[in-house]
């Protein structure tokens, strides 16, 4: 008898390009969805940050930071910030200090004058209202290797 031979994919292998298909396309919807919101999830990020480290100069002050001055910065900072239309030239350095103090689980005041400097970067005439860095002046959290950027 002859042997029949089968035309087409075996039902395994059809599966798994339909399951693969399926990845694929909501990888790129996610991809878009990113892209298209990416001033949304900048602000989430930037807010999350700035609420978290408030919070945790209530809970556990930091020796050097003048809390009540931090809030008030932070507070303004946060309204206009969440108003206005994003400066991506700006954003790239506020951004930037944001990965590095999210890498960390402790506050000092070296890293809250660093979030200072980065706020006070971004929107120049908070600087003259309300100063929160320690005595010494503004530092910049140096890049441990954590956050790269290409």
């Amino acid at each position: 008898m002859e042997e029949v031979q089968k035309k087409g994919m075996s039902r395994g292998c059809l599966v798994a390009l339909i399951v693969a298909g399926a990845l694929l396309l909501l990888i790129v919807v996610i991809a878009v969805t990113c892209y298209v919101k990416k001033d949304d999830l900048a602000k989430w990020g930037v807010t999350s940050l700035v609420t978290k480290v408030k919070t945790d100069l209530a809970k556990t002050p930091v020796t050097g930071v003048d809390t009540v001055k931090f809030d008030a910065l932070a507070d303004k900072f946060l309204a206009r910030f969440n108003a206005e239309k994003l400066d991506f030239q700006k954003l790239n350095t506020l951004m930037l200090t944001v990965q590095r103090l999210s890498t960390t689980k402790t506050l000092d005041s070296t890293k809250v004058s660093a979030l200072t400097t980065a706020i006070t970067e971004y929107y120049p005439d908070l600087e003259s209202s309300e100063s929160a860095a320690p005595q010494g002046g503004g530092a910049v959290l140096q890049d441990t290797g954590a956050a790269k950027t290409h």
